[in-house]
């Protein structure tokens, strides 16, 4: 069965899923303040420079390690030198768009190279590489940030693309989810590999890919439990319907259903 995570309640009973739904963030109430970001940089590559509302941040949970330092304007920056512009580009459009850029916008900046192949011998081709990256680098950035909501908004991209075109992810993808520096860091398995490993079990095609060494053992061990004795899911796999609420962070196996307005479902 799919992860379901704790929601924290209130003194009053309320989840914070429920208050963020009742007070909504409003641009027009929002500050003027700035927080400043020097993400990325290499020896050939130089970091690039952002600058975000922080009530829109503090409005998403953000949280983040380390103090700033002053630049030579005397702001103050926090520094990010391990993680890609591109994907904290992707953070910034949920922030403010509420949606992820298209390939078409994506391939104007600089991004990395890996994130639109595909083997030629892959079982699975995928629509839009580019987006489904992008997405996938988001949702463990704003997870790193303690940003559910918008990790949730990435995990929605995510589910609803591979409902709309009916299609699996390429061997490719599971690599990206199931980096070995990622997984294994938690517990359990986080919302995004659990419905990728859903995905496919549901499908049954795993035993059916070519480069099947190239498959990461984190997302192997998932399919065999998957198909132990262990897995409620298993005598039903091909009646019941993937769920997104199963998927998102705080949404999951709750009372009150729809907090978070996931109602999609996948046959």
């Amino acid at each position: 069965m799919p992860i379901q995570n704790e929601r924290v309640a209130t003194s009053n009973g309320k989840t914070d899923a429920h208050i963020r739904k009742q007070n909504a963030f409003s641009f027009f109430t929002m500050g003027t303040k700035l927080m400043y970001f020097q993400v990325g940089g290499t020896l050939s590559t130089p970091a690039e420079h952002f600058a975000v509302h922080q009530g829109l941040l503090d409005y998403h949970g953000f949280v983040i390690k380390g103090a700033p330092k002053h630049d030579l304007h005397g702001d103050l920056v926090y520094h990010l030198p391990n993680h890609e512009a591109c994907t904290f580009r992707g953070l910034i459009e949920l922030l403010y768009d509420r949606h992820l850029p298209t390939d078409d916008l994506i391939r104007v900046v600089k991004y990395p190279e890996n994130w639109d192949y595909v083997e030629e011998s892959d079982l699975a081709k995928e629509e839009a590489p580019l987006a489904l990256s992008l997405a996938v680098e988001v949702f463990y950035l704003a997870r790193h940030f303690s940003m559910h909501s918008i990790a949730n908004k990435a995990m929605t991209f995510i589910f609803n693309h591979y409902k709309q075109h009916r299609t699996i992810p390429s061997t490719a993808r599971i690599r990206q989810i199931f980096e070995k520096e990622r997984c294994g860091k938690e517990e359990l398995f986080v919302g995004l590999e659990d419905f990728i490993i859903d995905l496919c079990y549901k499908s049954d095609t795993t035993g059916d890919r070519d480069n099947l060494e190239l498959l990461p053992p984190y997302f192997l061990a998932g399919i065999y439990f998957k198909n132990s004795e262990l897995n409620w899911f298993k005598a039903d796999k091909n009646v019941v319907p993937l769920k997104l609420s199963w998927y998102h962070w705080d949404c999951g196996g709750v009372t009150e259903r729809g907090a978070c307005g996931c109602e999609d479902i996948i046959e």
